[in-house]
């Protein structure tokens, strides 16, 4: 390697390190974000701002690049783990090329400072929670503010997120039913809501769940007295979605990893649960494939078959 060479990949090391230490947990991740994307001019990402119960809201909207404002287009949102931001979940979970070729806009919110860590408030117990964000009317003042300036179909609004996010999208599948068609936690568990807002879906909900055996921060079985376990979650939704059959099991051998693929098929409306069970698999946005199509393809392809009135 010559002087010249060297020096190049000297800075390119440095420019990483300085990325990594950006996304510190105890910088303000919305001053990150919109350091890292308001100046882009050319780039169909971009930050947006709300203000919400008197807080100012940030996220980062994904226009794809088939959108020419000529029909209605569902919309996507992925939330990002606990301690997180949004500009990391794009880096996980970055699904624009999936935007581009599927004509979906993209939406990665960024979950508010508090107690100087970002969390999702996933509980509208207030007796419970130990958070005070409204994060439900955070995300549907994002979806009213998209529906004013987008073309964007209000039946396939959907959700995805991974560890505290995914924990984000089964809430919101039970506490703002009336606006998601359908939902894709990866990596989390979902919340319990005391008895005062119980888990009150409004229409049958079909959701594609993806989970690993051995995730210590989101254990398959769940964390007592605050997350229910990955069976009792797909209990409850196929129950909910009037699924009595016993599931179809096909077994995917990806990369080393073993995965056992449930498909609860046939429910009210067309609605369906499908859990990937990563057996081994740790706390991660997983990267497997099925039949040859990759992990953020699957959950498009999934979630787009639904729509608020069941299957499309």
């Amino acid at each position: 390697m010559n002087a010249k060479q060297a020096l190049k990949y000297f800075v390119l090391a440095f420019s990483l390190t300085l990325i990594l230490y950006s996304c510190s947990k105890d910088e303000d991740p919305a001053s990150s974000i919109r350091s890292r994307y308001s100046e882009d001019k050319n780039s169909n990402l971009s930050v947006r701002t709300l203000t919400h119960a008197g807080v100012n809201r940030e996220y980062l909207l994904y226009i794809p690049t088939s959108y020419d404002g000529t029909q209605d287009v569902p919309l996507l949102f992925n939330f990002h783990g606990g301690t997180d931001s949004a500009h990391r979940q794009l880096a996980y979970g970055d699904m624009r090329e999936v935007a581009d070729a599927e004509n979906f806009i993209l939406i990665y919110p960024q979950a508010f400072l508090e107690g100087g860590e970002t969390n999702w408030n996933t509980l509208k117990s207030k007796e419970i929670s130990k958070l005070s964000s409204d994060d439900f009317g955070f995300v549907e003042a994002i979806i009213d503010s998209m529906s004013v300036a987008y073309r964007v179909d209000t039946l396939r609004i959907y959700a995805t997120g991974y560890s505290n996010g995914a924990g984000m999208s089964y809430a919101l599948a039970c506490q703002s039913s009336k606006k998601i068609a359908a939902i894709a936690p990866v990596s989390g568990l979902m919340p319990i809501d005391g008895i005062e807002y119980p888990c009150d879906p409004t229409h049958p909900t079909s959701m594609l769940i993806i989970n690993g055996t051995a995730d210590e921060l989101r254990p398959y079985s769940g964390i007592s007295g605050y997350l229910i376990g990955v069976e009792q979650a797909i209990s409850f939704w196929t129950k909910n979605n009037g699924l009595d059959d016993p599931p179809t099991t096909t077994t995917l051998d990806n990369g080393g990893l073993t995965i056992s693929r449930y498909d609860y098929l046939g429910g009210e409306n067309g609605t369906e649960v499908r859990h990937y069970r990563v057996n081994g698999g740790g706390h991660v946005w997983f990267d497997f494939s099925d039949g040859g199509v990759e992990h953020n393809q699957i959950i498009w392809n999934f979630l787009s078959r639904f729509d608020l009135n069941g299957a499309r």
